[in-house]
């Protein structure tokens, strides 16, 4: 038998020894310490309380385990290390010990059933059927996420608003690819997925304001699709809703908000704000006017602009289907916020 040189040994020693220091200091950082917001380590709602509680546990877990691991194969390398090459063959001629056996086949055991027990019951925690006081609805776009209020009759872009302490229910569906609605603060993610209804929920418990992403990735500007969620007292709520109903009942601002709604500013940029892959709106309209905008809605391969952020403008990247998924009401309100934005006045 070949034995290991002085040298080889104490480097392998060494490894171990750094390994498991690292494993040490891993397992006793505070979450908070690895943790920068957005984290699911910094819960805002019961439901991401679950999930990070049982993150915490398993962590705690999995560290003990590894440190009696290393501890005891460090512990056995240098007890029975062979000292010289003059040793004798440790002695093979032994069996098992029962008891020992027993023993470090019931701890994993129970290890594993006390993992699944508080796994269960997270997903009890977790889950999306119970009652809830409010129902919103999510859906993915490319690039971006269109927020619903169907008891409210109002429509946001990437932004959420709710009262604090209360239930609110979320459809997620998506328009076009796979997304994943996640506010890590507020619970675990959930697919959007094309012609499905899914939901989730969340109790935002504190105020602020609290940041997500789309986390599943949907094309090339995946990175662009932030979720926002300001949760407010419940007098500020209602004043921002009743409020918001109101202004969005005005033409203009209908047409504002198709213009995230419908895709628009996730290509396009206003004022230098908003997608970097079509060309800038802000003066379109002075520079072209309504019917060329109108036109380029209906039947974008017929107007293509000369230039775009990134070169020249491709045929066949602006989604042909506007013209089924927008009534001529819809198109008419986008060209008057366009126009509104311009500065023009006819």
């Amino acid at each position: 038998m070949r034995s290991i040189k002085p040298v080889q040994f104490k480097r392998m020693l060494k490894a171990i020894s750094y390994l498991s220091l690292l494993g040490t200091l891993l397992g006793l950082l505070p979450a908070v310490a690895l943790a920068a917001p957005p984290s699911p380590l910094d819960p805002a709602s019961p439901a991401a309380r679950s999930i990070a509680n049982l993150h915490t546990i398993t962590l705690i877990v999995a560290t003990l385990v590894f440190l009696i691991v290393c501890g005891l194969l460090i512990y056995s390398l240098v007890r029975f290390r062979r000292k010289s090459a003059n040793d004798p063959e440790p002695d093979q001629s032994f069996h098992g010990n029962t008891t020992l056996e027993v023993i470090w086949t019931i701890i994993p055991v129970g290890i594993l059933a006390t993992l699944l027990v508080l796994t269960y019951q997270t997903l009890q925690d977790i889950s999306p059927d119970r009652p809830t006081q409010m129902t919103i609805r999510a859906i993915g776009k490319q690039w971006l996420w269109e927020i619903q209020y169907p008891d409210h009759n109002i429509k946001l872009t990437n932004q959420i608003r709710v009262p604090v302490n209360t239930d609110v229910k979320v459809e997620i569906t998506s328009q076009d690819v796979i997304h994943s609605f996640w506010i890590p603060q507020m619970g675990g993610k959930k697919d959007a997925v094309p012609g499905y209804l899914s939901t989730t929920w969340f109790k935002a418990d504190r105020l602020g304001t609290f940041h997500g992403q789309c986390a599943e990735y949907c094309g090339l500007a995946h990175s662009k699709m932030p979720i926002e969620l300001v949760v407010l007292d419940q007098a500020s709520f209602d004043l921002w809703a009743e409020a918001t109903a109101e202004q969005q009942a005005n033409a203009s601002a209908q047409g504002e908000l198709l213009f995230g709604t419908a895709g628009c500013a996730g290509c396009h940029a206003i004022n230098g704000q908003g997608g970097q892959i079509g060309p800038e709106l802000t003066n379109v309209y002075v520079d072209k006017g309504p019917d060329y905008i109108h036109e380029s809605i209906v039947n974008p391969n017929a107007v293509l602009a000369a230039q775009c952020p990134t070169g020249a403008c491709p045929a066949g990247i602006m989604p042909q289907n506007f013209s089924e998924i927008l009534s001529e009401d819809d198109i008419n309100s986008i060209i008057e916020y366009l126009k509104e934005v311009s500065g023009a006045t006819e």
